[in-house]
């Protein structure tokens, strides 16, 4: 009886699983990052197999999180809700003819555009879109 040699490298024990895994937590985290949420205790965790029913190799861990550092959290949230929803509000609200509400800055050459949801495009001279630039 004979057997054929194969040899392994390193990357027999790589894990896809958690590489992917590891993706998307950093894709939470970075995405927190320009609302000031920081989690600091988030991790990965391998599930059993024996002992769980998910489906999935790995899960996130966020971590212990103390009550204060919940408020907090939860505050910075729910302000970035509500400006969100009175920015879509304000814009809902501008129709084609009508004047910018006072609270927006009056901007040149802009031309609002009727559409299922309203939208505003900042045009240059030349009839063209110039770069984006945030507020």
């Amino acid at each position: 009886m004979t057997h054929e040699s194969h040899s392994v490298g390193p990357d027999y024990f790589d894990d896809g699983d958690r590489a992917d895994a590891a993706a998307v937590a950093a894709g939470l985290v970075n995405a927190l990052i320009p609302y000031g949420i920081s989690l600091d205790g988030i991790s990965l965790r391998q599930v059993c197999d024996e002992c769980s029913a998910l489906k999935d190799a790995y899960v996130i861990s966020l971590g212990f999180l103390r009550l204060d550092d919940a408020r907090e959290v939860t505050a910075k949230l729910k302000d970035h809700t509500n400006e969100f929803q009175r920015l879509h509000d304000t814009t809902a609200n501008i129709q084609v003819g009508r004047q910018r509400p006072p609270s927006l800055p009056s901007l040149p050459n802009v031309a609002v555009v009727e559409a299922p949801s309203y939208s505003i495009r900042h045009l240059g001279r030349d009839g063209a879109r110039p770069p984006f630039r945030p507020f």
